[in-house]
């Protein structure tokens, strides 16, 4: 008898997800966290740079260094070329960005999303671990 069509083998890997899914997903959980009907809240995806030097002193009359130097050390460039999500509130009112939730760095706009969600979920599980049954009048599934 085969299984239902609905049902993937265990063996099958899970379906990617797109960036708008996970988009999806993020600003679905962080409404239901911080819900309020003044605040917007967006979820951004930056990628940080190198990192400039600060400005070289001149050497002598006519030798200028560069003055855009980017930084050799390994440290400082672990985080260069890396993806961040944030997911902010905007408050038109007050004119205030505060970020809600802030992602660690990685190689691509995906993973980001997917630190961010999968953090968020974890944020989701706490609220209906620790509120249990009083959060039961809010359409969600924590998966």
């Amino acid at each position: 008898m085969d299984p239902p069509a609905y049902t993937a083998p265990a063996s099958a890997p899970k379906p990617p997800r797109t960036i708008l899914d996970l988009r999806a997903q993020i600003l679905a959980n962080a409404s239901l966290l911080n819900r309020s009907t003044e605040d917007q809240i967006e979820v951004i995806v930056a990628k940080a740079g190198a990192v400039p030097a600060a400005p070289s002193p001149m050497l002598s009359g006519n030798e200028k260094r560069p003055i855009t130097q980017v930084m050799e050390d390994p440290a400082s460039s672990s985080a260069a070329n890396k993806h961040y999500a944030l997911v902010v509130r905007r408050t038109y009112e007050r004119r205030f960005l505060g970020i809600l939730m802030q992602g660690e760095p990685r190689d691509s706009v995906e993973e980001a999303l997917e630190w961010l969600l999968e953090r968020m979920e974890r944020e989701m599980h706490g609220m209906v671990f620790k509120y249990g049954k009083k959060v039961e009048h809010v359409d969600c599934s924590v998966m």
